[in-house]
């Protein structure tokens, strides 16, 4: 038995349990970045508006959603005590987690979970504010093909 900043462990298990964890949601975190990275740099430099486009974009805000869950599990991994919540956040973290995550990046946020360490608080106004500004960058930029889509077709019917 030993104590660490984790709590009592009665064997080494729970450390490598706790370890898998975080590696875990780093391995996620770093996929789902990817995944961002990939899918934004073909919507964004596309000409025309297609669904393609608008099924992207949505596909980038979800996924927003997904990587900010994995990183609040990597805080909660390394320290259990990062987020207060009306229950505990223990056998359903995951759930709990997602739900913030979620209502969070769409600004929603109930009051029923709230960071309490410094890195936490710091996730959750980063996540809030991209889950602002995102919609309004890629709604401008559909916009802006798509305005640019007309002006094009009307040239094109004037000649």
């Amino acid at each position: 038995m030993f104590a660490s900043s984790h709590g009592i462990y009665f064997s080494n298990n729970s450390i490598l349990i706790e370890t898998t964890t975080l590696l875990t949601y780093l391995s996620y975190s770093g996929f789902i970045c990817l995944a961002i990275i990939a899918i934004g740099s073909h919507i964004f430099t596309q000409t025309r508006v297609d669904t393609d486009v608008i099924n992207g974009g949505i596909s980038i805000f979800l996924l927003f959603g997904f990587l900010w869950f994995s990183l609040y599990n990597v805080i909660l991994a390394i320290d259990p005590g990062a987020f207060q919540s009306s229950s505990l956040l223990d056998a359903e973290s995951d759930y709990q987690l997602f739900y913030y995550s979620f209502t969070t990046l769409t600004t929603l946020g109930y009051g029923d979970i709230l960071p309490i360490n410094k890195f936490a608080m710091t996730l959750a106004t980063s996540e809030a504010i991209v889950g602002l500004m995102y919609p309004a960058v890629f709604i401008s930029r559909l916009v802006g093909l798509y305005t640019t889509e007309l002006k094009g077709d009307r040239h094109e019917s004037e000649q």
